[in-house]
């Protein structure tokens, strides 16, 4: 609806505005969410032993979880937390594939947690944490052995470790590609292993990547005998151009064949591509920071969609709505962290943020309003202060409203992305409900009420 009606009309469409919304405040609960904890408790009884298994499972995504967002060396300080104590972060859970004896239980568990308890629970101990998920990185996977290079021709025994490595739900979502016939189409080993842009490119954008993960595993030894290993380059590749290059060789371990070795070395890879995220977006809530953001605004819709992304990113501590006119929304932007790690952020929900040519810092300044006379000022003549200026712009990815402005590029740039695909789980877990828990966070006050200038 474009802004056309009279400022209480306005007023109104302003109260849409700054409504609550249950979608924004689960638009980042997937990486809040564990999936796949296995259970397997035997006890004196069917129930003693499901609730038991139920209790362990939670405790055990908890863990999970926290190692998801910290860094890996603070995994020491992760407060120790018992089975009671991990319910007041419990949002829900879901079983799947449950199997039951008189005396034993199994299954699988999906826990889904409250984020702001956990965030509250990591800043209490004083844990530096990153929980911004990026756009997906697509792996092609190369295989070669002695009959050569495959992708696609036969079986690839990397890319099904790959496959096994992408279900996981994680901070930097890895894809793996499907090998139909459009993949076959898009690119093949020879190509993939020469860097084709185009076709990098091209398979890329098909499945929504931000970049393109081209690993070439090449095994060496003999695996049959306990006396293999891999060496594996891998290429990291963003609008099709060579953006880093790392390599690593595995070799085979007491008892271990060939796919556990894959297996093995497809984790440790994507480690290295979830720390190297965290590092590069790990928040720190030592400072606040403020700034006067310009958001330019052709209908309401456009001020509506800034404000639903701006949702949930833990490092906005406030977005408040200084003025809405027909043209712009002016907003004072809190954050924690640096510039650049806000820059990162904010791109990964499809939003630029860019410096305005001639701003100046959001200070006011005082005008003379009237005239001056040869003794002095005017009888009836005032300074006032002039509205603050934005010194930044913020616009959506695409939009024609990004205008003139200078651009800071993040000094590491991430991927970038509002959401990622997410593969569903293949059972749908049936939920169950959860006594108790955590009231809710007390609300923050709102800012005061915006001006609205027609």
């Amino acid at each position: 609806m474009r802004i056309t009606g009279p400022v209480t009309a306005l007023f109104l469409l302003l109260g849409v505005a700054l409504a609550p919304s249950v979608a924004l405040a689960q638009s980042n609960s997937q990486v809040f969410t564990v999936r796949g904890v296995e259970v397997d408790v035997t006890a004196d009884g069917i129930t003693a032993a499901r609730r038991q298994a139920l209790a362990q499972g939670q405790v055990r995504a908890m863990r999970d979880l926290l190692e998801r967002l910290i860094l890996p060396e603070d995994y020491g300080s992760i407060p120790p937390l018992s089975a009671a104590e991990v319910q007041d972060y419990v949002l829900d859970f879901g079983v799947a594939d449950e199997r039951t004896s008189a005396v034993r239980y199994i299954a699988s568990m999906t826990v889904r947690f409250r984020p702001g308890a956990v965030r509250r629970l990591l800043r209490a101990n004083g844990l530096r944490f990153a929980e911004v998920q990026s756009r997906p990185v697509l792996v092609v996977p190369v295989w070669s052995e002695g009959s050569g290079d495959r992708l696609w021709q036969g079986f690839n025994p990397w890319l099904s470790a790959w496959i096994l490595e992408s279900d996981v739900v994680e901070l930097v979502p890895v894809l793996t590609p499907l090998g139909d016939l459009e993949d076959l189409r898009d690119i093949d080993a020879v190509q993939a292993l020469a860097g084709d842009s185009t076709r990098l490119r091209t398979i890329g954008e098909r499945y929504g990547a931000d970049s393109v993960l081209v690993s070439h595993a090449v095994q060496e030894g003999d695996p049959d005998v306990g006396l293999g290993g891999v060496r594996v380059e891998s290429r990291r590749y963003r609008q099709g151009n060579l953006d880093e290059t790392f390599v690593e060789s595995y070799s085979q371990q007491q008892g271990e064949d060939l796919p556990a070795l894959l297996e093995r070395a497809a984790a440790a890879i994507d480690r290295g591509l979830q720390e190297q995220w965290k590092r590069a977006n790990v928040m720190s809530f030592d400072e606040l920071q403020r700034i006067l953001v310009e958001v330019p605004v052709a209908e309401l819709s456009d001020w509506l969609l800034v404000r639903r992304r701006l949702e949930g990113l833990a490092s906005v501590a406030a977005n408040d709505l200084v003025s809405l006119t027909r043209q712009r929304a002016l907003v004072e932007l809190a954050f924690y962290g640096s510039i650049d790690q806000l820059l990162g952020q904010l791109e990964q929900r499809d939003l630029l943020l860019t410096r305005q040519r001639g701003g100046f810092g959001g200070e006011s300044r005082s005008v003379v309003i009237s005239g001056q006379g040869a003794s002095g000022p005017l009888p009836g003549t005032h300074a006032v202060a002039a509205k603050p200026q934005p010194d930044w712009r913020l616009t959506t990815r695409g939009s024609p409203a990004a205008g003139p402005g200078v651009e800071v590029t993040p000094i590491s740039p991430p991927a970038s992305s509002e959401t990622a695909p997410q593969t569903p789980p293949q059972t749908p877990p049936q939920t169950l409900p959860q006594p108790g828990g955590p009231a809710a966070a007390p609300a923050r006050t709102p800012p005061p009420a915006p001006t609205v200038v027609q």
